[in-house]
């Protein structure tokens, strides 16, 4: 859905749902620890990170192409799995479990920030495309979004 937006509006508006929904969420789960603040916060705290992934790979698509593009794809996969697993183990062994969401909503406004200020726009005015909001629905790809369900086969 926000691939879509994005190849509309640019990237960066979208690109910054990531930052500012992780440094949200994780700066309440500093403010307000229980287990129902960690929960949810940590479940929207994915979905946008997710949103971040998703667009900047099109932004990378959209300054990268063949082979260096499969290249580079594999290195953001490497950073960002190697970040989720030696971030919290660092916080962990140094910081006490509050600190940590504290710490990880003040580096999520810092990617924000340097986002803000270096990041250029990848997608040029004239390649932008228009929105078809049909292909907007997140339940797209499934037959959720479907007024009759489709037929079921017999296995016989």
């Amino acid at each position: 859905m926000f691939g879509r937006l994005s190849d509309r509006f640019g990237r960066l508006p979208f690109l910054m749902i990531g930052p500012i929904g992780c440094s949200l969420c994780d700066g309440l789960v500093f403010l307000f620890p229980n287990r129902h603040t960690v929960m949810y916060g940590k479940i929207i705290g994915a979905m946008t990170v997710t949103t971040f992934i998703t667009i900047s790979r099109g932004a990378l698509a959209d300054v990268v192409q063949g082979e260096a593009l499969a290249i580079a794809n594999s290195e953001m996969a490497i950073y960002s799995g190697v970040g989720i697993i030696v971030g919290p183990w660092i916080a962990a062994r140094f910081l006490s479990d509050r600190a940590t969401f504290g710490m990880a909503a003040l580096f999520a406004v810092l990617n924000g920030a340097m986002l803000l200020l270096r990041f250029r726009e990848t997608l040029p005015l004239s390649e932008r495309k228009p929105v078809k909001w049909a292909a907007c629905n997140p339940l797209t790809f499934t037959k959720c979004d479907s007024p009759t369900p489709p037929p079921l086969h017999s296995a016989g």
